[in-house]
């Protein structure tokens, strides 16, 4: 490890997919009424809601985004490369992108893809801890990070659990093995990977991931709730909802 002194703030990375048709949540068009369009469409609003909390919490924001040259050929789009989709996207979201760093991702699988991106930032460039966040939750605010960040500074990892073993939020100030952790049931293989390295796990509050039916319809249910009661909900997200008729 390198002897400066480390980034004391939890580098929350968005880790993005560009939102085609197809590439992003096949699992949901299979059991749902929604197309690949309607899919993708419902991805780039989660990606802005999360973007939006992340840059109005306390950490870092690092948008680390799958390039072309690691989609499947027939996902590739030389009319609108993934960079610039990306790009375009969080313009239209936030009102300045001074602070937010872009960087591609690294890796054959998503697995690597993540370990390379966690160790490079905690060992290369001294930050003392790592949030990996994906466009799959929508109910996650300010606070949520925030929450997130307190408890990895007692803890080395902390998990953000969804329904049926998935997650929707990793965080690390120590590397684990990431060697097939996200290829199948990834709350169990995290907190494995954890246990083998003999690391301290705490766990944040459920949320549903929306990349399957089950935790679309829970979402739905709670974000209807929540707006009705004057409370704050995920606006982009919503507003495609609600234009979908879901």
């Amino acid at each position: 490890r390198s002897l400066a002194v480390p980034n004391r703030m939890t580098v929350i990375t968005l880790f993005v997919d560009p939102p085609r048709p197809g590439l992003v949540f096949p699992d949901l068009v299979k059991q749902s009424v929604l197309s690949a369009g309607e899919a993708a469409e419902l991805y780039q609003a989660i990606f802005q809601d999360l973007l939006l909390s992340a840059t109005a919490s306390g950490g870092d924001v690092l948008i680390n985004y799958r390039p072309d040259d690691l989609l499947p050929t027939k996902f590739t789009d030389e009319s609108e490369p993934a960079a610039e989709k990306i790009s375009q996207i969080a313009a239209s979201t936030i009102e300045t992108l001074d602070n937010i760093r872009f960087e591609v991702q690294i890796g054959s699988t998503q697995s690597a893809r993540v370990g390379n991106t966690v160790t490079h930032l905690l060992d290369k460039e001294d930050h003392s801890s790592v949030g990996i966040l994906q466009p799959t939750v929508a109910s996650i605010s300010r606070s949520d990070l925030d929450s997130a960040a307190m408890k990895q500074r007692r803890a080395d990892v902390v998990i953000g659990p969804g329904q049926a073993n998935k997650i929707y939020y990793a965080g690390f100030s120590t590397p684990i093995d990431f060697s097939g952790v996200f290829d199948s049931s990834p709350l169990a293989s995290v907190i494995q990977g954890a246990n083998d390295a003999d690391l301290k796990t705490s766990l944040l509050d459920m949320h549903p991931v929306l990349s399957d039916i089950q935790g679309l319809k829970t979402y739905i249910s709670h974000a209807h709730a929540r707006k009705k009661a004057g409370l704050p909900f995920a606006e982009h997200t919503v507003d495609v909802i609600e234009t979908l008729d879901l």
